[in-house]
């Protein structure tokens, strides 16, 4: 993004099982609170290109009591952020069985 930040405490590690094109995939994201050095970047109001070149995915910095509102994938991170009450250990396990 261009911009100076600085990680002001850990949040989540979440395990992330899931499907995508006929292959199984295990992530596991390390989640922190991370804020702009410089308060004039933290007025983002622009959706934000990825550098992996899929379109599907896109970065919007957004304001946690409106998470609802937006499509977070996984799902488990939005309910963690919600909760508030961290650190926390997650499991996400979204694999269709048969």
């Amino acid at each position: 993004m261009g911009k100076d930040a600085k990680i002001i405490g850990y949040v989540s590690t979440i395990e992330n099982f899931f499907e995508e094109k006929w292959s199984k995939y295990h992530e596991i994201m390390f989640v922190h609170r991370v804020e702009f050095v410089d308060e004039e970047d933290k007025r983002i109001e622009d959706t934000l290109k990825n550098i992996e070149g899929r379109e599907e995915l896109q970065y919007e910095w957004i304001d946690i009591d409106r998470i609802d509102e937006y499509n977070v994938v996984p799902v488990a991170i939005r309910e963690v952020l919600k909760e508030k009450n961290w650190p926390v250990h997650r499991i996400n396990y979204e694999i269709k069985e048969g």
